[in-house]
């Protein structure tokens, strides 16, 4: 059995000797030991960005924010995240270790002990969208850390990217959606993304003349550091639109599922409506309707509200 714990809050050492006296491996950024009652997290914000790890850190509400481990897909309990999670019914003690920024010490990059801590037994951990080391979109786990033997920052130094710190709903003014001339062979999805910016003006365009005030939201997701930018919102009659660039079922799936995803956080709210550039398919009006949702569609070279019982104005 190792030694007791008897590094100093403050300490800069390196993984290789931490390991070689409290167990555990020098090489994981989460390392459970098993020749003491202690889990080693190490956290080195600047080489994590390069995975999708943009949530370590001190926040202003005295907790640590650590992101789990796995650089691909989905992060999953297993390892290291199965580690912190089940710390308490193991009875092992957190040991957090931050990355000395441009340094250099025999034996591996510095790092320095900032104290034990416990995992939130309220809100343990939350899921965040995040990218992977190959830039493909997945999610991960961000690990609340309540310090039980730890010296947090002062308040300028903490993190700033906070959901409380920033207002649950936003109303943006209207993007500039003049088309520029585009490489369609550049990246796939060019074509879709000008025609669907052509048509979000066309609709906005439609909603001003009638006197309506027009712009998008910007929505903080509760709990989590997420932010969802809807398309256009007519705030005078609390109408949210999602528009697509075509009629398909798929589109009009995605519609549907990105407008039950905003309409939880959106503030005076009367309706949620599909935008097409084209009538679509007879069942897929049925769904859309069905669904309690509006459509509007080109109809004649222009934008119309499509109904059960027939076409109207916007």
């Amino acid at each position: 059995m190792a030694e007791d714990w008897d590094i100093a809050i403050g300490t800069v050492t390196t993984r290789a000797k931490v390991a070689e006296r409290f167990g555990g491996s020098p090489q994981n950024g989460i390392s459970s030991s098993a020749t003491s009652k202690n889990v080693m997290i190490y956290s080195d914000p600047a080489v994590g960005r390069r995975h999708g790890y943009n949530f370590d850190g001190w926040a202003a509400d005295g907790a640590f924010y650590y992101t789990g481990d796995g650089q691909h897909g989905d992060q999953e309990f297993i390892r290291g995240n199965r580690s912190i999670r089940d710390h308490a019914s193991r009875e092992m003690a957190l040991r957090v270790f931050e990355a000395v920024p441009e340094a250099t010490q025999k034996g591996g990059k510095p790092q320095r002990y900032i104290g034990s801590f416990r995992l939130d037994p309220s809100a343990p951990w939350r899921r965040q969208e995040s990218l992977d080391s190959d830039g493909l979109q997945r999610t991960v786990l961000v690990f609340k850390l309540l310090p039980v033997e730890a010296e947090p920052p002062a308040a300028e130094e903490t993190l700033s990217d906070l959901p409380a710190a920033v207002p649950a709903q936003e109303f943006l003014p209207p993007e500039n959606n003049v088309v520029q001339a585009y490489d369609v062979a550049a990246r796939e999805g060019t074509v879709a993304e000008r025609h669907e910016a052509e048509l979000m003006a066309e609709l906005e365009a439609a909603l001003r003349s009638g006197g309506r005030k027009v712009g998008r939201l910007r929505l903080s997701v509760p709990e989590s550091s997420v932010r969802l930018l809807t398309d256009t919102f007519d705030s005078t009659n609390g109408v949210l639109y999602e528009v697509k660039a075509t009629s398909t079922r798929n589109m009009v799936r995605v519609a549907i599922g990105q407008l039950f995803d905003y309409r939880r956080f959106v503030n005076g709210l009367t309706h949620c409506c599909v935008v097409l550039p084209v009538r679509p398919a007879p069942d897929l009006v049925e769904l859309i309707h069905a669904l309690g949702f509006d459509l509007v569609a080109r109809e004649n070279g222009s934008l119309v509200r499509v109904t059960a019982a027939g076409l109207t104005d916007l």
